[in-house]
This record gives C-alpha cells, structure tokens and sequence, in this order.
C-alpha cells in the first residue's frame, strides 16, 4: 500500500501512544494482490500483540481511479461491478492467493480472539465514547458467538410468537 512505514515503527508508534495514554485504532486492510493466509496471519498476530484499543478490517476495494484497480485489471482479475458489494466487508475481487472464504475464516477468528471478554470488561472499564462503543461492540460479538440471534428465535418459535401464516395466504387451498 506504499505507506513508507515498517512493522518495527508501527509497533514504536503504538506503543508510545499507549505510554502516554492516548487511545490507538488501527484500520487494516486485507486481501491485496500477494497477500497470502501466511501474511495475513503475520498482520493479526501484529495486532493481537501490540493491542491496540479499536481495530477495524475491511477489504481491499478497487474504486474507480485507484492505483488498486489499475493492478488488478494488469493482472487481468476479475473485478466485481456490483455496486452493492463495494462495502468493505465484501469481496469484489479474487485473489489466487487468498480466497474470498479464507479472509472470512480468518477476519472472523481474529475478531473472536481479539472481541474477547477480558477485552469487553476493559472496555467497559474505561467511559470515553470510544470504549463504550467497542464494549457494545464486543459485547455484541459475544453474544453473536454464543448463537444468541439463534436461541432467541428457537424461543420465539416455541412460545408461539413467530407469525402465524393464515390459511389462505399460502397459496394451498384446503
């Protein structure tokens, strides 16, 4: 990405803003062309070692105009033009490398691990807006890991309390 940066400084500059309090966020982008499960590996386990307070993950996204989408169409990779999936969270484009599937697989494990109730409860600790929000945020996640969404609805479901479809609307005559 041309940053002019190196792991070493970032994980200086991380750690001297925590020193002197000052809250660290780190937005990564994943999935450019080279990039291997290995590397992105690398780019986690960075992560999880200089614990920042915020981490945001998004993909790769080829905008119009951008040095991204001049490379992808030199090597000649398919580029999504549904506008829809242009949301960072989604794939646009393949790369040989690593897989749509394997950026999920892994994004989803970092945010397992790094979501972590020891995360929430610092989180919850601390009452700037930020931390609140990442505490909602983890809290949230963890609640999504356990299947909350799932048990609730199962509950619904057995109390009665999902729609009822009358008899009529489903198209079957009786």
């Amino acid at each position: 990405m041309k940053k002019h940066t190196t792991v070493e400084k970032n994980a200086w500059a991380i750690k001297l803003a925590k020193e002197v309090g000052i809250s660290v966020a780190i937005s990564v982008v994943v999935g450019y062309p080279g990039e291997t499960p290995a590397l992105l590996k690398e780019t986690f386990d960075f992560i999880m070692k200089t614990k920042p307070d915020f981490v945001y993950v998004c993909q790769a996204i080829p905008y119009p105009g951008t040095e991204l989408l001049d490379i992808l169409k030199g090597l000649n990779w398919e580029v999504s033009t549904d506008w829809n999936k242009f949301d960072e969270q989604s794939p646009v484009f393949k790369n040989p490398l690593l897989s749509p599937q394997q950026i999920d697989e892994m994004r989803g494990k970092f945010y397992d691990d790094f979501l972590s109730p020891t995360y929430y409860i610092q989180k919850t600790r601390k009452h700037d807006f930020y931390s609140q929000i990442m505490a909602k945020t983890a809290r949230n996640h963890l609640l999504w890991r356990m299947k909350v969404p799932k048990l609730l609805a199962a509950t619904r479901h057995l109390t009665g309390a999902s729609k009822k479809t009358k008899a009529g609307n489903t198209g079957a005559e009786t």
